[in-house]
């Protein structure tokens, strides 16, 4: 099949028949069909009068020709054809004017040489005419180049998109019509610069009604080109005028949630050029005149104080790059929606050099200028355990029209992948998810955007600051604009997950919270209250951490070690049924320890250590073997099993010491178990069996608590890093997770004796299975691949302490690593809970932003008076498209969620009012049904 393409490719090359046949369309048999056209539909071959007669309306068209033995590319041009502006096609102009000779075209399909006729007998301007039939002009005085409306539109969408340069595009659209550099074609790279960058700026404008204001573009506001969150709060867009009467209980849900950080990949070289911006402040930047004098005032001011952070990108700043001269500036300061991660409007800054307090303050106290309403703020900042400090006194130092915000009531927090690198204090008192009232933020979000901001940073490096300023503000007006096209997918999932991340946690908690007595569950929450009130107070959030001295515990392991190895050569004598019992348990202990140092022995040990192995086995089978002779009496239900094994040492056996099986009353079938087991073993075992299981869960614990500690004390150890120092702190490592997983086994097979023995006991009420995923703790990075949102505590550390059921040892275990866990457990609760609140709360404020906004641009028709009545033709026909755009977005949205919040009883009296979708956002009867893809060429 590939061979039939390709010969179908080949075959084009040529004409259909031997030599040129008449036209196709004159059908003269004097004129011969020579010419085709590469961009027309078909292979239709054609006379020159007839092929340029077909492209009096298709100029940029490319065109073949038969020169004897191959197609041969030649313009439409040098064939005759002209192109006459200024006049419809059937008119015919009484004056024609000749443009340029070397006058251009570059479109998306290639560049094109054009014969231009101005039409003089009109007062319309050249430019103006070229602008009439969709062709930009690089100049408005004798214009010899033009790009097309297609040119400008398809490599402004590719650079959003894709983030391709202009060099490249425009490289790609000369090859495609000379490829080869045959021809000497002089560069219009440096006026494709130019339009490139007055087309997005003019589609910026147009996007924002500036062409309807009255007062004309000059009179454009600052931030009125960018593209608004709407599902932040708007003030006179989607919350209430009276929003600060609500009561304390639901005033929280109008926060505005703003996160702050800074990006060093956008760095610009200084050219030493001036590069005027066009709308200084009109869009995400903020006005340059106005942030020069502010920066002039704070020459001398030092970097800011990161704290303890591990994310200190401040201190790469320091390169030879950031030096004056070299570069202009070193990257730029944001601020950005910290749940939604859109691009505030006048909320971004150039960095002089390092992210200093004078840039960052500046931008977010220019956004918060720019609501016009005192909304309370949460501001996430990577540094805002410093940033905070001396806020108001440096606010003070601002212009007067500032001095409003400072009544603006705030709370910081850090974002929650950057707090871990903080010092224990910040982890709790800048962490989200601690809090009240901020849902599941977790301010994240910023990076996101930065991550797509960087694929221009290459493009950018070069530019003067004018073109830097206006590519970066139309990125983040593509950026905006997607993220609050994808909102519907974007709540309707985040609602579905916290949905069932609410019930899971919820479920968690309320099981923790039944293991505890109903006064220590009072006494912890008061702990909480009081530490929201004053983060002075001790916080119940804080893990405990266990001092160790490494040198008693590796003592104490040594010990324990030896007195295995002890017991490892003692001779049974069981007489009595409980002794019998409990030594069966104890062979069992017995050879796990042997099999682990089985699994331990490397492939070359020494003889040393395989003749201790051998001797260790030897011994055991010895016991095992005297027990079996006790088991005859206790349990003859188990003869038949071991019987198999007689007496001999372990050389002359098939089957290792640790393989043989040491049979309890739980291991027979229940039949056999009343029959064939005597003396009261199975109550023996059973008995045996639960105290084994609690103190190996409390073994478990212990070890997990230990293990966690020596980590600690490894990880922030400061001398002793040799090789000496690592083979001791492996050694420790390995011993102490030796002794947790031999914890581990007891708790299992003790758990599997008790749940056949005693299935329906009360131990069932707070012991489980144990699975690997439930041996962690006491401390959070016990497990570094769980975000602390998703996480739940395991159960094993609220489980009663099973040295006594008294309420002052569950007490004493609980008050430390349990609080802890509790607590957090309940903020994940709580906060889950919230964060529906606050998701359903965003749904309201997006679909009102959107039918407000859509009557909005309705009221833009004939808002500015013109005597052109086909310019006011356009202003009403541009008005009314952006208007049915924004109603059939709000209509997809509020298809997509009103179902869910309906059946999830969500949303409130508030819901009714989109029901009816076609009466809610004004859909004439004739519209076609709700499309489920909005398409961006709408805008």
């Amino acid at each position: 099949m590939r061979h039939r393409f390709l010969d179908i490719l080949l075959a084009q090359e040529a004409l259909p028949t031997e030599t040129p046949a008449p036209c196709e369309i004159c059908l003269s048999t004097t004129q011969m069909g020579s010419y085709r056209c590469e961009d027309c539909f078909g292979e239709c071959l054609m006379c020159k009068d007839c092929i340029v007669e077909a492209h009096r309306k298709l100029p940029l068209h490319h065109v073949q020709c038969w020169d004897d033995d191959c197609f041969w590319p030649v313009s439409l041009r040098d064939l005759g054809l002209e192109v006459q502006l200024g006049h419809r096609q059937s008119e015919t102009c009484g004056n024609p004017h000749s443009a340029h000779q070397s006058f251009i075209v570059f479109d998306a399909n290639g560049y094109h040489s054009v014969d231009v006729k101005y039409c003089a007998c009109s007062t319309t301007l050249p430019f103006e005419q070229l602008l009439d039939v969709g062709w930009y002009p690089a100049s408005t005085q004798q214009p010899r180049t033009v790009f097309t409306f297609s040119f400008l539109d398809t490599f402004h969408r590719l650079t959003l998109q894709g983030k391709v340069s202009l060099h490249d595009y425009y490289l790609s659209v000369i090859h495609k019509t000379d490829n080869a550099g045959l021809n000497d074609t002089t560069s219009r790279h440096h006026e494709a610069t130019l339009v490139t960058r007055q087309w997005a700026h003019l589609m910026a404008l147009k996007r924002a009604a500036r062409g309807h204001d009255p007062l004309g573009i000059e009179a454009t506001p600052n931030g009125a080109l960018v593209v608004v969150c709407p599902a932040c709060p708007q003030p006179g867009w989607n919350i209430p005028d009276d929003w600060d009467k609500s009561p304390p209980e639901q005033r929280w849900i109008y926060a505005l949630f703003l996160a702050i950080d800074a990006c060093f990949r956008l760095k610009n070289k200084d050219r030493k050029i001036n590069d005027p911006e066009l709308g200084s402040g009109w869009a995400y930047y903020v006005a340059e005149q106005p942030y020069k004098q502010h920066i002039e005032s704070y020459v001398g001011e030092e970097e800011v104080n990161p704290c303890n952070s591990a994310f200190n990108a401040i201190k790469h700043m320091s390169s030879n790059k950031s030096k004056p001269g070299v570069m202009s500036t070193s990257g730029v300061g944001a601020v950005k929606c910290a749940r939604h991660a859109l691009v505030r409007p006048n909320g971004v800054a150039d960095l002089q050099k390092g992210e200093k307090y004078a840039t960052m303050d500046y931008i977010f106290w220019s956004t918060l200028l720019l609501l016009g309403c005192a909304l309370p703020v949460v501001v996430s900042y990577d540094i805002a355990c410093q940033w905070k400090k001396n806020r108001k006194k440096r606010h003070a130092a601002f212009p007067a029209s500032f001095a409003a915000l400072s009544a603006i009531t705030m709370r910081f927090f850090i974002p929650n992948m950057h707090v871990q690198g903080h010092m224990l204090l910040c982890q709790t008192v800048m962490y989200f998810l601690l809090h009240e009232f901020v849902g599941l933020t977790h301010a994240e979000t910023i990076e996101q955007e930065w991550a797509h901001i960087r694929g221009v940073s290459t493009m950018t490096q070069d530019m003067g600051l004018g073109a830097r300023r206006h590519t970066l503000n139309d990125h983040w007006g593509h950026w905006n604009f997607w993220k609050v096209v994808k909102m519907g997918d974007f709540f309707f999932k985040s609602l579905i997950n916290t949905l069932q991340e609410r019930a899971r946690h919820q479920r968690v908690y309320e099981e923790h919270t039944l293991r505890f007595r109903p006064e220590l569950i009072k006494k912890w929450e008061d702990m909480i209250h009081e530490w929201e009130l004053d983060t002075k107070k001790p916080n119940p959030y804080n893990e405990p951490e266990q001092a160790v001295n490494v040198t008693q515990l590796r003592k104490e392991l040594a010990d324990q070690d030896a007195q295995d190895a002890i017991m490892n050569t003692a001779t049974l004598h069981p007489t009595t049924a409980n002794i019998f019992i409990r030594q069966g348990f104890a062979l069992r202990d017995q050879q796990w320890s042997v099999d682990y140092q089985a699994q331990q022995l490397k492939s070359n040990a020494t003889d040393t250590a395989t003749s201790s192995l051998q001797e260790r086995r030897t011994a055991l089978h010895r016991s095992i073997q005297e027990w079996y002779n006790i088991q005859n009496s206790y349990m003859p239900a188990a003869i038949t099993r071991h019987s198999s094994h007689p007496e001999g040492n372990d050389e002359a056996s098939s089957i290792k010491a640790e393989n043989l099986p040491i049979m309890m009353p739980s291991d027979i079938p229940a039949p056999l178990r009343i029959a064939g087991c005597i003396g009261g073993v199975i109550d023996m075992e059973k008995h045996y069996a639960t105290a084994r299981m609690k103190d190996g869960l409390i073994n478990i614990r212990r070890f997990l608590c230990v293990r966690s500690s020596v980590r600690q004390k490894i990880k922030h150890s400061v001398g002793g890093t040799g090789a000496r120092q690592g083979t001791r702190s492996k050694t420790l490592w390995d011993g102490i997770s030796k002794k947790l997983q031999q914890s581990v086994n007891t708790y299992r097979s003790a758990y599997a004796a008790v749940k056949i023995l005693d299935p329906s006991g009360d131990w069932s009420k707070f012991y489980r299975r144990l699975s690997n995923d439930d041996i962690r703790g006491p401390y959070r990075d016990d497990v570094l691949d769980e975000s602390e949102r998703r996480r739940t505590p395991s159960w094993i550390w609220t489980a009663p302490d099973a040295s006594s059921g008294s309420a002052e040892n569950d007490e004493r275990d609980a008050d430390e690593h349990m609080r802890s866990e509790w607590a957090r457990q309940r903020a994940r609760s709580r906060r889950c809970a919230k964060e529906v609140v606050l998701l359903v709360e965003e749904m309201r404020r997006v679909l009102t932003y959107i039918r407000a906004k859509a009557s909005w641009w309705d009221k833009q028709q004939d808002q500015r008076i013109e005597e052109n009545l086909c310019l006011m033709r356009g202003l009403n026909a541009y008005a009314r498209r952006q208007s049915r755009i924004l109603t059939r977005l709000g209509a997809v949205f509020a298809s997509r969620w009103l179902p869910l919040l309906k059946i999830k009883d969500l949303g409130g009296e508030w819901t009714s009012q989109f029901d009816t979708v076609q009466v809610v956002f004004g859909m004439c009867p004739s519209f076609d049904p709700i499309p489920r893809r909005f398409n961006s060429n709408n805008s």
